[in-house]
């Protein structure tokens, strides 16, 4: 949207578009406004008032609005305007133009210019310095967003989905109860710098066990991609190496970035199958667990993982209560403003995060209001380039976010009401429950380096009926360096566990579970 405001000299157009551009900044932050004189200091002045020097600087504001415009950025213009045929111009080339006259009498444009002068000069330079500023914030926001999804910006409030990447979407992963799954009869590879691996799904849903697959079944295990072990081939997973320990087919529905609600969804909807009666189930989930239920939308934690819909649990009067997934039908994909107010309001990091890192105009002041997270951004991305993972900033910033929310009574709270629900279901269908903690890498380091076992307060919450295994307890003899044996990535971060890491898992798991075998 672009309004002129037009009329002589002392009318009032500055006032009205300042006047003007606090109004529409309320429901539209992503609106400036710009003095014709202050625009002629930005530009340096270079014109002088000829005819042929205004109609330059004219087509000059012209194209200036004609950019913002494009670049979804309102804006309101007072000018003076004496060319109909730039005037025609714009409105041509921008859907949403208005123009504004405003007229005075001789008398008060005579009073005003008095009354004025002494300022001006002084005024409009400050004026010039302050958009020159924010011109400057504004060119290297949209070149670092361009390189990096994770700093965010207006237009990802509403973003546009690709339709062939959501196709693609719809058929490999979507669910529309879960959000997302592991379909049937489907493969694909995990590729880390110069490791490529890969994964399959056999036909009941299950990870590929291999030999395995055709066995008796009577353990399955649920949780995320830890438990699923991304980054290993089908025969290095530690639901594979416990198959070998136990000579016997242990089903692995575990699945990627899923929160400790989306495998007890999946759990307690396979449950319903009359044929599915399990002894043993086992969900494992990394510490990051508490972030992920309290999303609705993947985009407000994980910028730029726009297609993660999926539900939550809510505490409501200390009672829990599911929040369905609001994008349960592929059509609603291609309306889902429609059902934005209701998944802002319903998700934790729309307000507590998101809103307070995204940068909208003025931008130097949004920018700078967290200034060490959006520095380092601009380092990395000027160092290595378009990022495609996560940079190292990022994952240490999750990592104090965690920590964070583990502090908090009331995530603690909706977890083990979580917990109590798999307890209820272990009793209702007669199964041994286990539940694994099994932390990244720099869960484990940030533990030791501070003494600071963050998500210690989640443990004496536990329903005692459920069996508990924290593997912070087996890789904290691991030195540091160490770490790098059992993990992925030589990184802070980690990555997954590598295929000693499941061995590690697999072997704790199975010396666990004796007794409940023997139960069987």
């Amino acid at each position: 949207m672009v309004i002129w405001i037009i009329g002589k000299s002392n009318a009032g157009k500055s006032a009205v578009g300042k006047c003007l551009v606090d109004i529409i900044r309320k429901k539209h932050p992503n609106t400036i406004f710009i003095d014709g004189d202050i625009f002629r200091g930005i530009t340096n002045n270079d014109l002088g008032h000829t005819v042929e020097d205004r109609y330059k600087n004219a087509k000059r504001i012209e194209e200036f609005c004609v950019y913002m415009d494009t670049q979804g950025i309102h804006v309101i213009f007072s000018l003076l305007s004496i060319f109909p045929d730039v005037q025609k111009s714009i409105r041509s080339r921008v859907k949403n133009y208005f123009q504004v006259y405003l007229t005075a009498s001789d008398e008060i444009l005579k009073s005003r210019d008095k009354n004025f002068c002494g300022n001006r000069s002084i005024l409009l330079k400050f004026s010039s310095y302050i958009l020159l500023v924010e011109l400057i914030f504004f060119i290297l926001v949209l070149y670092i967003r361009k390189n990096n999804q994770w700093l965010i910006t207006n237009k990802d409030k509403k973003p546009v989905f690709d339709e062939s990447l959501l196709k693609k979407i719809f058929l490999k992963s979507y669910d529309p109860f879960l959000g997302w799954d592991r379909k049937a009869n489907t493969s694909g590879f995990d590729k880390n710098g110069k490791n490529i691996s890969k994964w399959s799904i056999n036909k009941n849903g299950a990870r590929n066990n291999l030999e395995y697959n055709d066995k008796v079944s009577f353990i399955s295990i649920y949780g995320d991609s830890f438990s699923f072990a991304r980054e290993v081939n089908d025969n290095e997973t530690w639901g594979y190496l416990l198959s070998n320990l136990l000579n016997s087919n242990v089903e692995n529905f575990a699945v990627g970035n899923f929160g400790f609600d989306q495998a007890l969804l999946k759990l307690e909807r396979k449950l319903t199958c009359q044929y599915y009666r399990p002894k043993i189930v086992i969900i494992g989930v990394v510490p990051d667990t508490i972030s992920r239920i309290l999303s609705l939308w993947k985009h407000y934690y994980e910028y730029g993982n726009i297609f993660g819909f999926k539900p939550r649990y809510i505490l409501r009067n200390d009672e829990i209560h599911l929040i369905n997934n609001y994008m349960d039908h592929q059509s609603k994909f291609y309306e889902f403003e429609k059902y934005l107010e209701k998944i802002q309001k319903n998700d934790f990091f729309y307000k507590n995060k998101f809103l307070k890192e995204i940068i909208v105009f003025p931008y130097s002041l949004h920018f700078l209001k967290n200034y060490r997270r959006n520095f380092q951004l601009v380092y990395e991305t000027l160092k290595g380039g378009p990022l495609q993972a996560p940079p190292p900033s990022i994952m240490k910033g999750n990592l104090n976010y965690r920590v964070n929310l583990y502090k908090d009574e009331k995530n603690i709270k909706l977890l083990v009401e979580e917990l109590k629900i798999f307890d209820f279901l272990s009793r209702k269908y007669k199964f041994k429950p286990y539940f694994l903690m099994i932390p990244q890498k720099d869960d484990v380091n940030y533990i030791k380096k501070t003494s600071r076992h963050f998500y210690k307060n989640l443990i004496g919450n536990i329903p005692k009926h459920i069996n508990y295994i924290d593997f912070y307890d087996f890789f904290k003899n691991y030195p540091a360096k160490e770490l790098n044996l059992i993990y992925s990535e030589d990184t802070n971060y980690g990555g997954h566990l590598n295929s000693k890491g499941n061995k590690i898992i697999a072997k704790v798991v199975n010396r666990k579970i004796q007794k409940s075998i023997y139960d069987i």
